[in-house]
């Protein structure tokens, strides 16, 4: 009779787990904006609803093939930025808040200076694959990040760099993102 309690107690053990693995894993789904105002939804998509569950903004429509995400709200609640890491790439996305209403942005392939961070590293070749993260907000419209490169050949080059939000002039994609809002710089090794 003691074997099957023990497997009984063990068998809660792990459900007991694996309910608290769920509800870590849903919890980490919404990232709600330091004021309450706002819950940042990560699941088939990426959007920003309000307080009575409406969908302000879709940042992200599809995020199929993703690995990993990461998300930061500013202080103020008025911008978040997203890391979406893929197996081979990386990208920044952003939504802020613009006279009474939400824009998304992303961050441009063109800013990332591949070949002269692999000069700086001492390796030659393309890029095969890009990793990033958030490190934190350093003011209201600038974002510590980083990443690692790996360049052809399996040479790995850990750089950082800023975030900034442009409050600059700016033009609607054909996706609907607000081209030229942020851009990346000061990009230098780690």
């Amino acid at each position: 009779m003691r074997t099957p309690r023990l497997f009984l107690t063990t068998n809660m053990k792990v459900l007991t787990l694996l309910l608290v693995l769920t509800i870590s894993a849903a919890a980490a789904d919404n990232i709600p904006s330091p004021d309450g105002a706002y819950v940042l939804e990560i699941g088939k998509s990426v959007r920003i609803v309000d307080h009575s569950h409406t969908t302000v903004l879709t940042v992200v429509p599809n995020v199929q093939g993703l690995r990993e995400v990461a998300a930061q709200w500013s202080a103020d609640s008025q911008r978040v930025v997203l890391v979406l890491n893929y197996d081979r790439g990386a990208g920044v996305y952003a939504a802020y808040l613009e006279g009474g209403s939400w824009k998304r942005t992303i961050e441009q392939d063109s800013d990332f200076p591949s070949a002269d961070l692999a000069r700086q590293a001492g390796v030659s070749g393309w890029v095969a694959s890009d990793k990033r993260m958030i490190v934190g907000w350093v003011a209201a419209d600038r974002v510590n990040m980083t990443g690692e490169a790996t360049y052809k050949g399996g040479h790995h080059v850990p750089y950082a760099y800023t975030l900034v939000f442009t409050g600059g002039p700016t033009h609607l994609s054909r996706g609907g993102y607000e081209d030229g809002a942020i851009k990346g710089i000061d990009f230098h090794l780690k």
